[in-house]
């Protein structure tokens, strides 16, 4: 009985200091308003935007395409990526590139991304 006791106990320690770790993840959102759409697609040479986070190419939008307010996460028309961060920091800090189809810089500049939630950012 006590050695029934002792392997319980055991199992019981065990299982309660196994903790799945949980990634820490959060959502950023990349739109653009009529005014910076005109920018971009006015003289028809920019027609797609091509957008950069941490080196590495996340995705592009529509130059032509536009929200007249911020949008939700994954909604027609912008570029939502989805970002692991390695640990538990609630903010990190990225290096964020906008490029045309040509590869020419457009925007260059660092933002700041939330753990566990849908971060905007408006394209200028």
């Amino acid at each position: 009985m006590r050695k029934t006791h002792f392997l319980w106990i055991f199992w019981l320690f065990i299982f309660s200091t196994c903790k799945k770790k949980v990634p820490v993840q959060a959502n950023v959102v990349f739109w653009q308003d009529k005014q910076t759409a005109t920018k971009y697609s006015k003289n028809g040479l920019i027609n797609e935007l091509v957008v950069f986070l941490a080196g590495r190419r996340i995705g592009s939008i529509s130059a032509g395409s536009y929200y007249g307010a911020e949008p939700e996460c994954g909604a027609n028309g912008v570029l939502t990526c989805l970002i692991n961060f390695d640990d538990i920091n609630s903010v990190k800090e990225f290096p964020y590139q906008l490029q045309d189809q040509k590869g020419n810089i457009l925007e260059y500049r660092n933002i700041k991304v939330n753990a566990w939630e849908c971060n905007h950012l408006k394209l200028e």
